[in-house]
């Protein structure tokens, strides 16, 4: 693991539909650059006007554990980002996460259109893999399944009808 890399402990769940208690005004569109071949993904998101552009690798810490990352992120200003995604070949994925609260803790549900249709995935980071463990959500459980990971997402979010 690298100096400036961090653990992210993660878990999915795949949700029918938004929760109730939304906290309105919240709202962050994100805009992803899956780099084909790398685990890298360039990632721009605005949230009351104010827009922040990263660098960032994921990667599983044990290959097949899809819920521990490590994670190393670079904050770049708009010149580089516009100019890293002109040249590496990638796909986007553009989605809007939206924010409730349940238990006290902060949650945020990405929404995905994808064929006119949305899929809203619920994220949920922990800082610990015992709090992982803990954690219920009343929804179908995806961490484990590549078939909702970003970058498959954005490959389907472009494929031509």
């Amino acid at each position: 693991m690298g100096k400036y890399t961090n653990i992210e402990y993660e878990r999915r769940f795949l949700l029918r539909q938004l929760p109730e208690n939304i906290l309105h005004g919240e709202d962050k569109e994100i805009e992803d650059w899956y780099i084909q071949g790398s685990m890298l993904r360039l990632r721009k998101t605005i949230k009351n006007q104010e827009i922040v552009f990263k660098l960032t690798q994921k990667r599983e810490s044990v290959a097949g554990d899809r819920s521990k990352h490590e994670l190393t992120t670079i904050y770049i200003d708009k010149a580089i980002f516009e100019q890293l995604k002109a040249k590496l070949p990638g796909i986007p994925l553009y989605k809007t996460r939206k924010y409730f609260q349940r238990n006290g803790k902060k949650l945020g549900v990405d929404v995905i259109t994808l064929q006119q249709k949305q899929i809203l995935i619920l994220e949920v980071e922990f800082k610990s893999a015992e709090e992982l463990l803990l954690f219920e959500f009343p929804a179908l459980d995806i961490t484990h399944d590549y078939t909702y990971s970003g970058y498959q997402l954005a490959i389907l979010q472009h494929k031509k009808e």
